[in-house]
């Protein structure tokens, strides 16, 4: 997968304080959804399998490169911390100094993982666009509490996408982990105060079509 080093780079980077990763992580992934959108707007998009260098064109490099680190950012946010780093340990232990086929990563995530993780990733692999999720917010009271139900449209190529709500009540901003599957989805929280405002894809957890991220305020 395309955006490996790219991805280390962005983790390696994170600050030694746990509760300042989310934010410092965001911002890294907001740059780098800056920069796929501002490439692509200006020039033909390319799916990453089939990237390469080109001497009059940045996306043939520089699209597989972002598109790969999300994909492997995905990876991480659908199999946890642990698994995540546990596969991408043993896989460039034994890869190390060689060229590697999209197939044998995919292979070798399935065996370390458990589970068959192409749906999850050829999306990012094969298809030129992003994700395009039309997210909608509903907030009603709960007794002494608020419920926030968010819902999701997606078009018929639907990504598994793993983001985050975030819930901003009272004096708190509650961060809430949701995926999305499917053509439609829809996620409940439940929070102790009226929200002011719910923001969808809240820690820029991939590139979007749409700017529609501030969803209720």
């Amino acid at each position: 997968v395309a955006g490996g080093a790219a991805y280390w780079q962005v983790l390696r980077g994170l600050p030694e304080k746990a509760a300042d990763r989310p934010a410092a992580l965001a911002r890294q992934l907001g740059s780098l959804r800056s920069r796929l959108a501002y490439v692509t707007a200006r020039e033909p998009d390319v799916a990453a399998a089939k990237g390469g260098i080109s001497y009059d064109r940045y996306a043939p490099a520089l699209v597989p490169r972002i598109k790969g680190a999300f994909a492997l950012h995905q990876l991480r946010l659908l199999s946890g911390n642990e698994a995540f780093f546990a596969f991408m340990k043993a896989f460039h232990a034994r890869h190390r100094g060689q060229e590697v086929t999209t197939a044998q990563f995919l292979a070798n995530a399935r065996e370390s993982l458990g589970r068959d993780v192409e749906a999850d990733l050829r999306p990012w692999l094969d298809r030129t666009g992003v994700p395009d999720p039309a997210p909608t917010v509903d907030v009603v009271p709960r007794g002494k509490e608020w419920r926030v139900t968010v819902r999701t449209m997606q078009p018929a190529e639907a990504y598994r996408l793993a983001s985050t709500v975030a819930v901003e009540a009272g004096d708190e901003r509650l961060l809430f982990p949701i995926v999305v599957v499917g053509a439609k989805s829809a996620a409940t929280f439940t929070v102790p105060q009226k929200p002011r405002r719910v923001v969808f894809d809240a820690l820029a957890d991939f590139p979007a079509a749409t700017g529609r991220h501030h969803l209720f305020s």
